[in-house]
């Protein structure tokens, strides 16, 4: 069973990857030393060192950096003109639009189809608790397609569609489709409706968008096969859509909701205490002081507490 740890990264997130690596080995992987990728744009020499000697020595030897190039390679000048909206915070950034494309396409051609699992995590996640079983072998275990640790409410804007999109892929679902997802208002001059007019060229009737509440891939472990022969249909029709770069569909997004209908008994929660960098501090935005830190040192960032 070849499994691989995948994260990326950038230069000016160093400070985050390394306190990563740090939890990752001490709460995990120092014991099953599974193989660990670091995939990044522009990490130079001095930076892969730096990164590689604030290993411990027993598991230098686990870490690999892979550089990547992430691309548009779609055509469309609607594309360019959807990124100046004001929709949501960062919704002007290209690149995630390009990391989305790249992990849900690329990744799989260049390095991913090598391997039996992967786990996927971001580099700003910390493993707060010791875990005691191997993540991969649980899923292998459960012949599984996905383990994920947290839930998360997912943004109407950048989810916008996919509502439509399962309904009409998975027609016999409607009620489990319509369990995942929560109605939100949205005003009368919301950014969002003249997106829709330059995209659709007519204008946005409904006051509502869909908000689904999902697997979060801020540590995910995804059986190989499930994205080769489960799901590659339905990624080339949404590679057609183009709503990665119209809306920011996002891997997380994608592949959480088609494992949750294409085979909802192979997805499996495996609880323990981690969390994000948003959930350990409090930042300004828009002139507001924001906090997402839980009550307690008890719990996790997960927005489900069952």
């Amino acid at each position: 069973m070849k499994n691989g740890i995948f994260i990326y990264t950038k230069r000016n997130r160093k400070s985050h990857i390394k306190l990563t690596l740090y939890f990752l080995f001490k709460n995990y992987n120092s014991e099953y030393k599974n193989p660990v990728y670091i995939l990044s744009t522009d990490l130079n020499k001095d930076d892969k060192e730096e990164i590689l000697l604030g290993i411990r020595n027993d598991c230098r030897n686990l870490i690999n950096f892979k550089d990547i190039k992430l691309e548009n390679p779609i055509i469309d000048n609607n594309i360019d003109k959807s990124l100046k909206y004001n929709i949501t915070k960062d919704w002007d950034k290209i690149e995630e639009r390009n990391l989305n494309y790249y992990m849900l396409y690329t990744f799989w051609e260049e390095i991913g189809n090598e391997f039996d699992y992967i786990l996927k995590m971001n580099d700003d996640v910390l493993i707060e608790e010791p875990i005691k079983d191997d993540l991969f072998k649980i899923l292998d275990n459960r012949a599984n397609n996905l383990l994920f640790c947290t839930l998360t409410q997912y943004c109407p804007y950048r989810s916008f569609g996919i509502k439509d999109y399962l309904k009409a892929n998975f027609s016999e679902d409607n009620e489990k489709i319509d369990s995942i997802f929560n109605e939100i208002k949205i005003s009368d001059d919301d950014q969002f409706k003249l997106l829709y007019k330059l995209i659709f060229n007519k204008e946005y009737q409904n006051s509502t968008l869909q908000e689904p509440t999902i697997p979060n891939d801020n540590l995910m472990v995804i059986r190989t096969s499930f994205i080769r022969d489960k799901i590659k249909l339905h990624l080339n029709k949404i590679k057609d859509l183009k709503y990665i770069y119209y809306f920011n569909w996002s891997f997380n997004l994608i592949v959480s909701l088609l494992a949750l209908l294409i085979n909802p008994d192979k997805v499996t929660r495996c609880v323990f205490k981690i969390s994000e960098e948003k959930h350990r501090s409090a930042y300004i935005e828009d002139g507001k002081i924001i906090s997402n830190v839980p009550d307690n040192y008890k719990l996790s960032g997960c927005v489900s507490k069952k």
